[in-house]
Parts: structure tokens; sequence; C-alpha cells
């Protein structure tokens, strides 16, 4: 797999993650689900270095990029929902592969 393949599935799960917990979490404490809204959100190390940042381009889709240490950006991706149906067309076909080569 190709690296902004592998950066958009493992973003994809850590957002899944992040809204199941965040759901989850309210749906038992039954508290008021709050929402964050925000043009860009960074994530920083504990220096404070900004090492990601998430945000939208000018047509609406979704960018994230990963930065290196001292906040230059070192990769990026674009969400659009054509790469959205070509990473699932791709875990199907991998996943397909994996079965075949398996069976026993």
């Amino acid at each position: 797999m190709n690296k902004k393949l592998i950066l958009l599935i493992t973003f994809l799960a850590f957002a899944a993650g992040l809204a199941g917990g965040t759901a989850g979490s309210q749906l038992v404490l039954a508290k008021e689900f709050k929402i964050i809204k925000g043009q860009e959100f960074q994530l920083l190390d504990a220096q404070g270095n900004t090492r990601s940042t998430l945000s939208l381009t000018s047509k609406g889709y979704m960018f994230l990029a990963v930065h290196d240490n001292t906040g230059k950006i070192t990769d990026s991706v674009v969400v659009t929902p054509e790469l959205i149906k070509s990473s699932q067309k791709t875990a199907n076909t991998l996943e397909k592969l994996h079965d075949m080569f398996n069976k026993k």
C-alpha cells in the first residue's frame, strides 16, 4: 500500500474511534453532547510542535497533513469521495487476495 492510503486508513480508524468513544461516553453518562468547531485542528507533541493538522480545502474536502518535528509538512492527503471509494475497493481486493492465498 502507498503512504497516502495508509495515512487515510489510519486517519479513518482514528476518526471512527474518536466518534465512537465520544458518542458512547455521552450515551453512557447521559450528558449533553458537545460539538467542537473550528476551521483547523492541530495535534501537538509534548514540546508544543505541530505534528498533524486537519482542515478543509476551498472545495470543502478534508485535508490531513503530517508534520516533522520542526512543523514542516512531510506528507498530506486530500480526502475526496473518489479517494474513499477507491480505498474501499482496494481494501476489498486485498481481503479477497488474503482469503485466496490463505485457504487450506
